[in-house]
C-alpha cells in the first residue's frame, strides 16, 4: 500500500448529478475507486456538467474522506465555466505542495493543469478525453473556444488518455505522437471478476439507461418487443433506470398494450444491477445520435453487459459498436434499423451463435484489465 502524505493524485472533471447531490459513475471514476482501495491520498473535484448542482469535492487522505460543496448552481453557462475554474484553484492551492499528478478530464480541467504545472511544479499533467465532437457548441464562438482548448491540451500533457479506439484515430489524425496515447475506457472498477451466466425462466432482454428517449432508440426497442411478444409468450425487456421521459416512455408501452413484456424497475446501485444482467439473454445498447459527442463516446454499461456475457445488440452510434463488432461479442446495427425484432428472433433461435458471442464477451471483458492500466499509468510515477 502506498501511504506517502507527499504524493496527492488530482482528478478533475464534469459530472452529470442525479436526485439533487448524487454524482453519476462517470470518467474518472474508476479511479478515484481504485486509488481509495490503495488508500493513495488524492483529491476528486467533481465540477457539474449542467447547472443546478454545486461542486463535490472530495479529499482522500489516505485514512479518510473528507466531502465539500462549493459554488453557485444556477449560473449560466459561461459564467459556470469561470466559477469551476476559480473553485479549482481554491481547493488546489493549499495542497500546492503535496500534488503530484493532475488528471484533467475534459479540455478545460487539462487547460488548468497545464497553466498551474509550472506554479505548482505537478510532476506530471494528463489530459483525459471522456468525448468529444466536431460541434459541441452552436456557438461559434463558444466552439471554437472548446477546440482551442482541446489542442492546447492534446499537446502540452504528458499523456492523452483516450476513453474509446475512434478517439485514439483521432488523435493520431491530429499528430499526436503514439507514444503518448493511452486506451483508457469506461470500465468500471467494480467489474473485478467475471460473473458467471445463470439460467432464467424468462427470455429477457434489458437496458440500462438514463429513461431519455433522445439520447437511447426506446421506440425502437418496444416496437421490437410487440413484434416478439405474438412469437416468443415470455419474452420480457427489463429497463434499469429513471429518467426525464419516464412517463412519456410508460404510456407508450399502454398504448401498445405490452405492459407485461416491458419492467421498468427503476434505478438501481450497481449490486443490484449485475443479477439482473445475469438473468438476462441479450443486453441493447440502442444510442442515437441527437448528440454530437455520441460517435466518439465509450458506454460505461455496455462494459458491465460484457463482463457477465451477455450478448449485445448495439447502435453504431457510439464508439463502442467498434470494439463489439471487432471481438465478434454481438450484433452491431445502424440506428435507423427497422427490423430490430427480426434480428433478436433469429438470435434467439440461434443457441451456437448467442453461445459464441457470450463466450467472446467475457474474453474481451478479460482482456479489458482496468486496474493494470491504472497501475501502469498512474502507481508506477508515484512509486518512484
Amino acid at each position: 500500500m502506498i501511504h506517502s502524505k507527499n504524493k496527492m493524485i488530482v482528478l478533475v472533471c464534469h459530472t452529470v448529478y442525479f436526485d439533487g447531490i448524487v454524482p453519476g459513475y462517470g470518467t474518472g471514476s474508476q479511479i478515484a475507486e481504485y486509488l481509495k482501495n490503495r488508500h493513495t491520498p488524492h483529491m476528486f473535484i467533481m465540477h457539474s456538467l449542467y447547472k443546478g448542482h454545486a461542486t463535490r469535492i472530495e479529499i482522500f487522505d489516505g485514512t479518510n474522506t473528507s466531502v465539500k460543496y462549493l459554488g453557485y448552481s444556477q449560473f449560466p453557462l459561461i459564467i459556470r465555466g469561470l466559477q469551476d475554474i476559480v473553485i479549482t484553484l481554491l481547493i488546489l492551492f493549499p495542497f500546492r505542495s503535496k500534488i503530484h499528478m493532475y488528471i484533467g478530464i475534459d479540455p478545460l480541467n487539462a487547460v488548468i493543469g497545464i497553466l498551474l504545472k509550472p506554479v505548482f511544479l505537478f510532476n506530471r499533467v494528463i489530459f483525459y478525453t471522456a468525448d468529444y465532437a466536431e460541434g459541441r457548441f452552436v456557438n461559434p464562438v463558444l466552439n471554437w473556444t472548446y477546440h482551442a482548448l482541446d489542442f492546447i491540451a492534446r499537446t502540452y500533457t504528458s499523456k492523452n488518455w483516450c476513453v474509446s479506439t475512434r478517439m485514439i484515430t483521432l488523435r493520431k489524425k491530429q499528430k499526436i505522437p503514439e507514444s503518448k496515447l493511452v486506451f483508457f475506457p469506461n470500465v468500471p472498477l467494480h467489474i473485478e471478476t467475471i460473473h458467471t451466466k445463470v439460467s432464467s425462466k424468462y427470455t429477457d432482454m434489458v437496458i440500462v439507461s438514463a429513461l431519455r428517449n433522445d439520447t437511447v432508440n426506446f421506440d425502437m426497442a418496444f416496437q421490437a418487443v410487440k413484434y416478439l411478444s405474438k412469437r416468443f409468450p415470455c419474452i420480457r425487456l427489463v429497463i434499469v433506470g429513471s429518467g426525464d421521459d419516464e412517463i412519456i416512455l410508460k404510456k407508450m408501452v399502454r398504448d401498445m398494450k405490452i405492459q407485461t413484456h416491458v419492467l421498468f424497475i427503476g434505478r438501481k446501485p450497481n449490486a443490484e444491477v449485475y443479477p439482473i444482467l445475469q438473468k438476462s439473454t441479450i443486453g441493447l445498447a440502442l444510442y442515437r445520435t441527437n448528440t454530437p459527442w455520441t460517435y466518439y463516446g465509450d458506454s460505461t454499461k455496455t462494459r458491465e453487459y460484457l463482463s457477465v456475457g451477455l450478448p449485445l445488440i448495439i447502435t453504431d452510434a457510439c464508439s463502442t459498436a467498434d470494439d463489439i463488432q471487432k471481438e465478434k461479442a454481438g450484433i452491431v446495427i445502424s440506428e435507423k434499423e427497422e427490423n430490430l425484432g427480426c434480428i433478436i428472433e433469429s438470435l434467439l433461435k440461434n443457441t451456437r451463435v448467442l453461445t459464441l458471442y457470450r463466450k467472446n464477451a467475457l474474453r474481451y471483458a478479460k482482456k479489458l484489465n482496468i486496474r493494470n492500466i491504472i497501475e501502469m499509468e498512474i502507481l508506477q510515477y508515484i512509486n518512484n
